[in-house]
């Protein structure tokens, strides 16, 4: 059996202004995960997913490579309880 989780990410590093939201999008599909990547005034990228653990944790590893511009120097994990709550995977602006 499956366990869903949603949990929050705060990318930290050289994320904004490299296509690191799409990449997180173009990931998000392949892993069916549902959720948001937002830029933060702080320079981050915030992610909220929601899905099964298992592809949770995947999409998380490969979210460690980002596009090829990208650096990333941390993600901050908190995982929250599962609302059901996004329909697909968007970016906010």
């Amino acid at each position: 059996m499956t366990e869903n989780i949603r949990v929050k990410l705060i990318v930290q590093g050289r994320v904004q202004g490299v296509g690191y939201r799409a990449f997180a999008e173009d990931l998000a599909h392949q892993y069916k995960i549902r959720g948001y990547a937002r830029n933060l005034s702080s320079g981050d990228v915030e992610i909220a997913a929601e899905g099964d653990r298992n592809n949770i944790e995947s999409f998380i590893n490969e979210l460690w490579k980002g596009p090829s511009m990208a650096v990333v120097r941390d993600i901050i994990k908190s995982e929250d309880k599962y609302k059901e709550e996004f329909k697909g995977f968007t970016i906010r602006y």
